[in-house]
């Protein structure tokens, strides 16, 4: 949605990312905040490999 507005400069893009060993326990990543629904957006993914895992967040927010 953001590169195809053309807006860019309008938006603050912030990235977050969780890095963590596995070691037989559970981990929840969580965020909370002040939110658009009709303007700003988020991706994440979560990548696991046999000892450690990594979570990237990536919020784009729309800024006057």
């Amino acid at each position: 949605m953001i590169q195809k507005s053309g807006n860019v400069k309008r938006y603050k893009i912030n990235v977050q990312c969780f890095l963590g060993e596995k070691k037989n326990q559970r981990v929840t990543v969580v965020a909370k905040g002040w939110w658009d629904t009709y303007l700003d957006n988020y991706v994440t993914y979560t990548f696991h490999a046999e000892n450690y895992y990594c979570t990237v967040i990536v919020w784009g927010f729309y800024t006057d």
